[in-house]
């Protein structure tokens, strides 16, 4: 049987504490009764409705189904009793990936391979250089090793590009408020006062149309989202005025300014004094609702 939590609610189960998620849908799964959480109203009625289990459930009924260890091997394989041409094993040894490794690439290989066998044991690369070439020169493998490993994961190589940063990141005092997710005091100051006091339209933005390319300072492609729409004319971001001279805040200002003027829009760089009072009573009424993390820092803040 499936229910919905609209509110932070707090669970007794089996005399552990359970807190239980915002605005989530949670559907009990058919075969195991584990608890099927889903962030989208539709998705939550249509699992209810096939009576959906969870996903340790349909991989075990797969694996049964689909038990393609037995089904393939043998020969019961399609390629059983055949064997590759001269042709197709040259074009399999010519990828990148399956090519014949000989003379300096093929011993830089097996130490590469050793390395890695040996850290798993325990023993980091690092102290494997430090061993075999002294600790000048593996520091400079070590700070040449992290650059690459940087570079490799920067920009449009990186898990997240394009895409928001997942909740609880960051430096601010991240809560939730009328089901929306705001990463500083600030932002949610400025909700407040937009849509509370103001009444103007604001827009938590979160969408890709709104997603804007810029360059950073190593010349690497990134993206960018700024934090409300209002009145289907401003751009907002919100940012302590002490960072509006660095680097990173004037390049994503730049490229947000030139979105903007192709879409009509006009960009602002807004800095805003928190109202502690509004904050404290709305917390108090149990309108925001912090993760446990910023729960103790905010009421730390309040007691300043």
């Amino acid at each position: 049987m499936g229910f919905m939590i609209t509110i932070f609610i707090i669970v007794g189960v089996e005399g552990g504490i359970r807190k239980s998620m915002i605005n989530t849908h949670v559907q009990e799964c058919p075969n195991c009764q584990k608890e099927i959480h889903y962030k989208r109203i539709y998705e939550f009625k249509i699992a209810e409705f096939y009576k959906t289990t969870c996903g340790c459930c349909r991989a075990k009924l797969n694996a049964k189904k689909y038990n393609y260890k037995e089904r393939f091997s043998g020969s019961n394989n399609p390629f059983y009793g055949r064997k590759h041409t001269k042709e197709t094993i040259a074009k399999i040894v010519s990828k990148t990936k399956g090519r014949k490794l000989i003379g300096a690439e093929l011993e830089k290989s097996r130490k590469t391979i050793e390395l890695a066998r040996v850290a798993k044991k325990g023993k980091g690369n690092y102290a494997l250089w430090i061993e075999k070439y002294g600790k000048e020169k593996a520091d400079l493998l070590y700070k040449e090793w992290t650059k690459k490993l940087s570079l490799s994961r920067k920009g449009e190589k990186n898990n997240m590009y394009g895409h928001s940063p997942p909740i609880g990141s960051g430096n601010g005092i991240g809560s939730w408020y009328r089901g929306l997710f705001f990463r500083s005091l600030k932002e949610l100051q400025y909700y407040i006062q937009m849509t509370d006091e103001t009444k103007n339209k604001c827009i938590l933005v979160n969408k890709k149309i709104f997603r804007i390319n810029y360059i950073d300072k190593n010349g690497i492609n990134r993206t960018y989202l700024a934090d409300f729409f209002i009145n289907n004319k401003f751009l907002i971001e919100i940012k302590p005025k002490d960072l509006w001279k660095t680097d990173e805040v004037k390049r994503k200002a730049r490229a947000a300014v030139k979105f903007c003027m192709k879409n009509n829009f006009i960009y602002k760089l807004i800095d805003i004094k928190l109202n502690l009072r509004v904050l404290e009573q709305k917390y108090l009424n149990k309108e925001i609702v912090f993760i446990d993390k910023y729960k103790i820092r905010f009421e730390k803040y309040l007691k300043k």
